[in-house]
């Protein structure tokens, strides 16, 4: 069975065919979500996020145009990155004012058995991953946990191709120094 392609979904979905964009949700709810995922680690906020982004993304489809070069997926994802960026910005300046209030906590990374210490390695990895500015964990992300080209990343970042490698090249360079001396050179080797 021969894929539908997204221009044709968008086209019958502006022509009021709701079904249309359900395939449409369908082809990116999961992509959506594993970006989201990795940006902000509340499951329930991912949701919302996501749900908010294809929200957007059916109200504004009239304003999505295939001929200004950006794939339909390249624009949704773009959609939800902000999102997520905003509710990043909200969430850090949320945090700074409890930090201020009930002070902040250390993550302890000893731990009894093999399933906690993994635990606790994905939680470093996810902290560290959340310390990196935002357009270099976006880059780091959409390269390295979802696959996406240097072209695409280009594209859903708004910015050149070198300036992708360039992010992608700095913030595993800052993933490594996050992560050595906490989990061992031999973690850092891996990125």
């Amino acid at each position: 069975m021969t894929r539908v392609d997204d221009n044709f979904l968008v086209q019958q979905t502006l022509n009021g065919n709701k079904n249309a964009f359900r395939f449409l949700v369908l082809r990116y709810q999961k992509p959506i979500f594993k970006i989201l995922g990795a940006l902000i680690y509340d499951k329930q906020m991912v949701e919302e996020i996501a749900q908010e982004a294809f929200l957007r993304a059916y109200k504004s489809l009239s304003s999505f145009d295939p001929n200004l070069g950006a794939s339909f997926s390249t624009w949704l994802f773009t959609i939800a990155r902000n999102l997520a960026f905003n509710e990043l910005d909200k969430r850090k300046i949320r945090k700074a004012n409890d930090e201020k209030i009930f002070g902040s906590e250390e993550l302890s990374t000893d731990g009894p058995d093999k399933d906690l210490e993994s635990t606790q390695t994905n939680t470093v990895v996810r902290k560290a991953v959340g310390q990196l500015p935002k357009e270099f964990r976006m880059a780091v992300v959409l390269s390295c946990l979802e696959g996406h080209s240097i072209s695409e990343i280009a594209q859903i970042e708004g910015c050149s191709e070198g300036t992708v490698k360039s992010r992608i090249f700095r913030g595993k360079q800052m993933l490594r120094g996050f992560l050595i001396p906490i989990l061992g050179d031999g973690y850092g080797k891996n990125l």
